[in-house]
Order: C-alpha cells, then structure tokens, then sequence
C-alpha cells in the first residue's frame, strides 16, 4: 500500500510538471506542438490505467504495484529534468538538445549546488 501510495503521489507531481519543463525544454517555435505531445501521451496513459486495473482483477496486487512502480519511476525520472531557473530558454532545436548537457544529476537541489559553487569559489 505505501508503494502505491508513493508511486500515486510520483505520477500526481510528474503529471503537473510536465506541463511547466514541457513549454520549458522544447524550443520557441516547437512549444505548442510539444506540449500537445505531451498531454496526449499523458491522456493515454489515464486512458489505459483502468484497463489495467480490471486485467489483474483475480490477481489483487498486481495493479497496485505496477502503478506503485510506474509512479515512483516516472517521479525520478523528472529529477533528471535539467533545471530551468536563471537559464536562457532554447530558441532553435540545437540550442534544445545543448540545454542542460553541463548539468550534474543533483544540481536540483539547491544546497548541493550551492555547496559545490562554494568549494569551486574557495579552491580559487
């Protein structure tokens, strides 16, 4: 029960931030269609979930696993999202695929980060 109830908090958070890195990561001319994308994708995936529910019917705790996992999942998979804050937005679909290749895995957290600007500032 607690994976599910933590997978269904990952999938709530990941469904909200997709709409904010999606008009975000994509480029300037591109925005409207990628963010298109990715409100259909998500449609879908609230259209199949009962469906998966009512395949495991006999087998009770397959359902609420496999949304467990499929939720934490995608919940760690938006920390790999680069950090926009401070950042020029990508204009053309190069400037896209640059953005945020010279970040680190944990560069979104704050303390870390600013840790890390410190000891870069003191060493010099």
């Amino acid at each position: 029960m607690f994976l599910y109830l933590v997978g269904k908090f990952g999938a709530s958070a990941t469904f909200l931030v997709v709409y904010v890195f999606a008009t975000e990561l994509f480029p300037t001319c591109y925005r409207g269609v990628g963010l298109g994308s990715c409100s259909m994708i998500a449609r879908v995936g609230g259209t199949l979930a009962p469906l998966l529910v009512t395949l495991f019917e006999k087998q009770r705790m397959v359902a609420p696993m496999a949304f467990g996992v499929l939720g934490c999942t995608s919940g760690v998979l938006v920390v790999l999202l680069p950090e926009t804050l401070g950042s020029r937005l990508p204009q053309t679909i190069s400037e896209s695929e640059q953005f945020g290749s010279e970040q680190r895995l944990l560069d979104c957290c704050y303390c870390i980060t600013a840790k890390r600007e410190k000891n870069q500032n003191a060493a010099t």
